[in-house]
């Protein structure tokens, strides 16, 4: 009973990794969208505003200029989650650059003293 329980322990860990192995592979297939919608959130005037940018392009909202250089949504049959590659400006002077995710808008938001910027979804 105890070399079983061993060969149990020993076995269910390697299942479980190659079946993460697989889900990841088929999560990689993301459809590209042309624009992608976003939503900033004017900290002192308490005003939240969605702007629509092009993918390759660039939006302007006060001091901020967000270029969009990608924006994905997952495959159909996975979980829904859209992922902007974006690079902020904040008065001429980058103060972010990396992804977002519309599902996770915590995990890498542009937080700012004056103003908050997160995905809302691609088009």
């Amino acid at each position: 009973m105890k070399k079983m329980l061993i060969a149990l322990c020993l076995i269910l860990p390697l299942t479980a990794l190659s079946a993460r192995a697989d889900s990841k592979a088929d999560d990689t297939t993301f459809t590209d969208k042309a624009t992608a919608v976003v939503r900033i959130l004017n900290k002192a005037a308490g005003r939240a505003e969605s702007i629509t940018i092009p993918v390759g392009g660039s939006g302007e909202y006060e001091k901020l200029t967000i270029n969009v250089k990608t924006c994905k949504v997952t495959p159909q049959f996975a979980a829904l989650d859209n992922w902007m590659f974006a690079q902020i400006e904040k008065s001429g002077a980058r103060v972010f650059s990396g992804w977002m995710s519309m599902a996770e808008p915590g995990e890498n938001p542009f937080r700012d003293a004056d103003y908050d910027v997160w995905l809302i979804k691609c088009e």
